[in-house]
């Protein structure tokens, strides 16, 4: 029987109460690591990539973090700047770093397309990060939005489908000759999702690569 722990406790940012939707799909009690997932605007922890990344982490002994944007509950819109959204993110991740004792390198953080955004926006340092489908779109440009982040050497991701309809890859491609050695580069073919032809192979096989990262970045 496979038991999924759904939390609801409330972040308090400011004046405001902020309610999280988090599931936690643990393997260990005492981690090494924690792979947190962090959503899109529109895609929840429940869209298909963060389902399969957490069913297939805990297989591999991973202990996976997914939540919800307080936004979806309310169902309003981000905060303009996006500052409530980066204070969240800092809250979950101060809570389950102070609860397994561990270190920045040892939290790795997956963030798709907007939530990507508010990565950047929170600004935090020395963890480990997969951007996956990143947004360059009208709202900035790849450069303007993830160069800060991207200054810091640590192991770096950058996944994207070259028919991405919210960032032009060209616009990675030429900003690969800046970055360091640790930023790594997957691209491949489908959707924003990674769906090709209305099937889900193509999107399976970058979940894959994405684990085998994370096992990479895992044992550093």
């Amino acid at each position: 029987m496979r038991l999924v722990i759904i939390l609801i406790f409330t972040i308090g940012v400011g004046r405001a109460e902020i309610p999280n939707n988090i599931i936690e799909s643990f393997s260990q009690t005492s981690p090494e690591a924690l792979i947190v997932l962090i959503p899109a605007k529109k895609y929840s922890m429940n869209g298909r990539i963060f389902k399969q990344l957490a069913i297939k982490g805990k297989a591999r002994g991973l202990n996976v973090l997914r939540f919800n944007w307080s936004f979806f509950s309310y169902n309003r819109n981000p905060s303009a700047e996006l500052e409530l959204e980066a204070t969240e993110l800092k809250e979950i991740i101060h809570h389950y770093q102070k609860k397994f004792q561990l270190k920045n390198h040892k939290i790795i953080l997956v963030a798709k397309s907007f939530g990507s955004r508010v990565l950047a926006k929170a600004n935090l340092d020395s963890y480990p990060l997969a951007l996956v489908t990143p947004n360059c779109d009208e709202d900035g440009s790849f450069n303007s939005t993830y160069s800060k982040l991207l200054q810091e050497r640590r192991p770096v991701q950058i996944s994207i489908s070259i028919e991405d309809p919210y960032c032009d890859v060209s616009q990675i491609y030429r900003n690969l000759m800046n970055m360091h050695k640790e930023v790594t580069m997957y691209s491949s073919y489908g959707d924003h999702n990674f769906v090709l032809n209305d099937t889900f192979e193509n999107q399976d096989v970058f979940i894959d690569q994405l684990l085998q990262w994370i096992e990479n970045v895992k044992s550093l």
